[in-house]
């Protein structure tokens, strides 16, 4: 999960919340990839969780269909924090 790559080890994490928005019909094979998060959103996740609290951070995912067209996205807000 991207979130507990950038927060490191030793952390859980979960989704806060999540909104999917589709925009075509996904009939076959699809990809999904996550768009990196801005540096300072990874500098704000990692100074909170060394200061012991809970770290929020917001992804975006594309999903493709097969011919490599938008059809859908995701925007998830995920909270990490240490074990």
């Amino acid at each position: 999960m991207a979130v507990l790559l950038a927060a490191g080890d030793g952390c859980d994490a979960v989704i806060q919340s999540g909104e999917t928005e589709f925009l075509l019909p996904i009939h076959d094979d699809f990809q999904a990839h996550v768009l990196p998060p801005p540096p300072d959103e990874l500098a704000r996740l990692q100074r909170a969780l060394a200061r012991g609290r809970p770290g929020r951070l917001v992804l975006q995912v594309e999903v493709r269909d097969g011919e490599d067209r938008l059809a859908a996205r995701f925007t998830g807000r995920y909270v990490a924090q240490r074990d």
